[in-house]
């Protein structure tokens, strides 16, 4: 598998984080000094990745200002926008012009995990779809 398409779930209106995602979607939600969006691209972007899909909803006048084309991470950005929710991943079924392999990511979400090694780890397994997930106690 080389992924060089991903997909970033952002259209959410993240209300369990109210009131701070009231005029804030949460992937510009500061995470030190940079957006938590800005963490996840740069990581698809050090996995290679080239062309990256943002599904957008709430506030997305906001994320587009923030994305611009993609080019400060060396990516291009794609966006589609919901008029109305799709619901988790909904997005998906609007995208067009996908390869065959990429990844998906939710636009909130952090991690440590090189996503090289997911990639690898799909690509042995010859997987149709591969999903990492946290262990939790």
């Amino acid at each position: 598998m080389t992924a060089t398409d991903a997909v970033l779930l952002a259209g959410g209106r993240g209300t369990r984080l109210a009131p701070l995602t009231v005029t804030v979607p949460k992937p510009l939600l500061p995470l030190g000094d940079r957006p938590i969006i800005d963490v996840l691209i740069a990581q698809l972007a050090a996995a290679g990745v080239t062309r990256i899909f943002v599904c957008l909803g709430y506030l997305a006048p906001l994320m587009l200002a923030f994305l611009g084309d993609g080019s400060r991470w060396g990516v291009g950005i794609e966006a589609s926008i919901e008029d109305e929710p799709a619901g988790t991943a909904g997005g998906l079924r609007a995208l067009r012009g996908l390869g065959d392999h990429f990844f998906v990511v939710n636009g909130d979400t952090l991690t440590d995990r090189a996503l090289t090694d997911v990639a690898a780890a799909h690509r042995a397994a010859n997987g149709w779809a591969t999903v990492s997930a946290p262990w939790v106690d």
